[in-house]
């Protein structure tokens, strides 16, 4: 069973950061690419310097990691959903939004 956590873990993690850089080139160009990936990394080297110290204090004083994974997880669904509302918003102001002839001809 650890070996087919170990591949898919490697397929996944191996593929996200070259993908990510991709999309980040294509989407906002090769000239932001890098300003874009350091604010994007800045909230998330915050979170994983925070999140460790967390979850041992709250096993600490607890005994259990019921509250540090029930707070990781509350957090990471209420940005995915965030991130979906955000996503569906962009795509209704798109849908709306009358094309041009040269978008028309693409």
């Amino acid at each position: 069973m650890s070996y087919v956590f170990v591949l898919m873990y490697g397929i996944v993690f191996g593929g996200l950061s070259p993908l990510t850089a991709a999309i980040r080139g294509n989407y906002f160009g090769r000239k932001a690419s890098a300003t874009i990936m350091g604010i994007s990394q800045f909230p998330m080297s915050i979170a994983m310097l925070f999140a460790p110290l967390f979850a041992g204090y709250m096993l600490d004083t607890s005994g259990t990691y019921l509250v540090p994974f029930t707070t990781f997880a509350a957090t990471i669904s209420s940005e995915v959903d965030w991130q979906f509302q955000n996503h569906l918003s962009s795509l209704r102001a798109a849908q709306e939004r009358p094309l041009h002839r040269q978008q028309l001809s693409r």
